[in-house]
């Protein structure tokens, strides 16, 4: 009898409700996180005593798309292309990967480039805020400074 139990329960949590449990999954793995660190702007000071930024954080977001979720790629590459440069090669060998739910296909988006990309509502679409370091000098001090590159 508790096998039988057993059994109904686990058949109305994975074929009748399953759905809902990957969807609720799937949200909690692209949502967003806000917890975001700030590192902190390193600045010269030159001999008037001015400060010139050295290195500083810029913040952007990384798009990215599930491709499990993509029933029509032609479209999408339509809709994110005409936003947002992307390689059409590399798009669709991206979206191809059927076996994968993240594929990373722009970084360091602007802020009002990832607005018109969500505004798309596309099913599969993931962003995320990121921020990293920005060295208006590239490799002068570099040596002062620390690591200069991703």
């Amino acid at each position: 009898m508790f096998a039988l139990i057993l059994g109904l329960r686990l058949y109305y949590i994975q074929i009748i409700h399953g759905q809902e449990y990957v969807d609720k999954a799937d949200h909690q793995y692209v949502s967003p996180s806000n917890n975001i660190f700030d590192r902190g702007n390193i600045f010269f000071q030159n001999k008037d005593g001015i400060s010139l930024a050295a290195a500083s954080l810029l913040t952007g977001y990384t798009i990215a798309i599930n491709p499990q979720k993509i029933t029509d790629p032609a479209k999408i590459y339509e809709d994110l292309s005409a936003i947002l440069p992307l390689n059409v090669d590399t798009f669709y060998l991206k979206a191809g990967q059927k076996n994968s739910v993240y594929q990373k296909i722009a970084d360091q988006v602007p802020e009002e480039i990832m607005k018109k990309m969500e505004a798309l509502n596309i099913p599969g679409l993931q962003i995320q805020k990121t921020r990293w370091r920005y060295y208006p000098g590239d490799s002068a001090a570099a040596q002062t400074l620390g690591f200069c590159g991703l």
